[in-house]
């Protein structure tokens, strides 16, 4: 048991260190700042560009990065098929969204998923603020991971704050992800 210590602490070490990159999409998107001064809860849109064709996903990230830029949108693109960005409102997110799929052709399925977070709201348990909303990314990330492709998966409070829940339908229930 003497040898597992030293492993334990550096797991919890590990653990409790918060990604460098993480903490640079953060300070891109201004999420400390928004939060304060947010009068809804703050939601994280992020989209995955799933096109087989790199081309194609490459034209269709920079539609939508020219769309989130030319609306004033905070957005950082972490990886060359993602965009993640922040919103007072989850309404607003699948705004930009809806706007973004009314550009593509109609015989052209949009080849995106992604997901949509809520209910970031700073508690008394936050008491790192980094730590604290890099864990809201990490969990949206993950559920990002799970939407079938053409969705966006809705987590409960994102949805609970939606002004129209139209075309958004249950996708786990045990869960409360709701997909669009």
């Amino acid at each position: 048991s003497s040898n597992f210590i030293p492993r334990l602490d550096h797991c919890m070490a590990k653990a409790s260190e918060v990604s460098e990159d993480r903490m640079k999409i953060l300070r891109e998107l201004k999420l400390a700042d928004q939060i304060t001064a947010a009068r809804d809860s703050i939601s994280l849109l992020i989209m995955e560009f799933t096109a087989d064709d790199q081309s194609v996903r490459t034209v269709a990230l920079d539609l939508f990065a020219q769309q989130l830029e030319q609306d004033g949108i905070h957005f950082n693109i972490p990886a060359p098929d993602m965009v993640i960005s922040t919103f007072n409102r989850p309404a607003d997110a699948l705004g930009q969204v809806r706007a973004f799929g009314a550009q593509q052709p109609d015989d052209c399925e949009m080849s995106v998923r992604g997901a949509l977070y809520g209910g970031i709201r700073i508690n008394e348990e936050a008491a790192d603020l980094n730590r604290f909303l890099a864990h809201h990314l990490r969990v949206a990330q993950k559920l990002s991971g799970r939407a079938p492709a053409a969705s966006i998966l809705v987590n409960d409070s994102a949805c609970q704050s939606l002004c129209s829940k139209e075309q958004v339908k249950i996708f786990d229930q045990s869960a409360l992800i709701h997909v669009y």
